[in-house]
């Protein structure tokens, strides 16, 4: 999202973040159908190495994401470990309108206001209310109070809050990385 209106090339977002394969598309929702298209680059030679579109249904969602998650593995002839299969065949949020509630709470965290930062805490607790305890929400709602401090917001209340949200997260899974960063971030605000 951060690169979302640039006008860099894929090289230079590649640099940037320091990866080699950048994979860009969208998602598409008309009523209850889905349209995923997706395209895998290779950074280093600037080409193009896989694209696909996969249409669906809402409720698909997931299988629709394991897939694609799939499909790119394939086009780089990877061998994966027990372990990452599992993690790709894994569904973080298992309830969709709790993952759409979540998806709409990044929308809205990217766009770095005050504004739209609350409204993303407020998506996160309704999907918080749907599934109950969830790594992904609790990293998710852990960056909230970043965001809050990072506005400059210091309040004690937002430190304590994104504090215990991110050693909820940490409980459930503790090699959660946006809740380490967030926990850091957080103790150094102090």
């Amino acid at each position: 999202m951060t690169f979302k209106s640039t006008q860099k090339k894929i090289t230079e977002i590649a640099r940037e973040v320091n990866v080699r394969y950048v994979l860009e598309g969208s998602v598409r929702k008309a009523e209850d159908k889905l349209r995923i298209t997706a395209q895998l680059i290779d950074a280093n030679s600037d080409s193009h190495l896989w694209a696909k579109k996969y249409d669906g249904f809402l409720d698909d969602v997931f299988s629709m994401q394991e897939n694609v998650s799939k499909d790119i593995v394939e086009s780089l002839k990877l061998k994966l470990t027990a372990d990452e299969k599992n993690r790709i065949e894994t569904k973080p949020i298992d309830n969709f309108e709790a993952y759409d509630f979540y998806l709409r709470a990044y929308q809205e965290f990217w766009k770095f206001t005050e504004e739209a930062t609350i409204k993303a805490r407020d998506f996160l607790e309704q999907a918080a209310e749907i599934v109950g305890d969830n790594h992904l929400i609790y990293s998710a709602m852990a960056l909230i109070y970043v965001q809050f401090v990072n506005m400059g917001l210091k309040e004690e209340e937002y430190l304590v809050k994104g504090e215990e949200f991110a050693k909820k997260a940490l409980a459930i899974n503790p090699n959660m990385p946006s809740a380490i960063d967030a926990l850091k971030t957080l103790r150094s605000a102090d």
